[in-house]
């Protein structure tokens, strides 16, 4: 297992890694002085990321300072021309839905973020697989969702609301919100 330990690294940025059809982007982090962390990563399309499946043992995070995260996902999946791409796309659902399922596993180890920027977030990547909730974060004051799925009726939105305590402002940008009369209707709101 891939692991990277630091003990004064402070801020780690990992943009659009590019490497084997299903990696772990952010190997195992020992930082425990890392205040910042920013990972923009490609998922869908040929090449899936995952943070903590895989082949072998999930890497393990300590990030006790981190308390600042910027998270952006972005669906290559529209830009696939592949011959056959029936057969693709039913391969690579059960990996992205590994992805998605990451994604929302790494947000519930950031125990002590109190800012945080999400891009790209679809449901999926925002509920946990088991209890369809938003992770508890006591400790997160900012919250700013661009581009993401917030859920059928809300339901994001209200899972939220519920597990971050101490919010004291949320930001959504062009955000996605389904319900049973429309497919999708674009919600741009800033609320402090």
């Amino acid at each position: 297992m891939l692991s990277l330990a630091s003990p004064v690294l402070r801020r780690l940025a990992v943009i659009s890694p590019v490497s084997a059809r299903m990696v772990t982007v952010v190997p195992g982090l020992e930082a425990p002085r890392l205040t910042s962390l920013r990972l923009d990563i490609m998922y869908g399309g040929e090449i899936t990321y995952g943070l903590e499946t895989g082949v072998g043992p999930a890497p393990q995070y300590h990030l006790p300072a981190l308390t600042e995260a910027s998270l952006r996902l972005t669906d290559t999946s529209a830009n696939v021309h592949l011959p056959d791409h029936q057969a693709w796309d039913w391969e690579n659902r059960k990996l992205i839905a590994m992805f998605l399922d990451s994604m929302c596993g790494f947000l519930a180890r950031l125990t002590n973020i109190v800012s945080l920027h999400l891009h790209g977030f679809i449901a999926m990547a925002l509920l946990q697989k088991e209890s369809q909730e938003f992770p508890v974060l006591n400790n997160l004051r900012n919250l700013h969702l661009e581009e993401c799925d917030v859920g059928l009726s809300y339901q994001v939105l209200t899972s939220i609301l519920r597990n971050t305590p101490n919010l004291e402002k949320l930001a959504l940008h062009w955000c996605t919100v389904r319900n049973m009369h429309a497919s999708h209707l674009w919600l741009l709101c800033f609320l402090q």
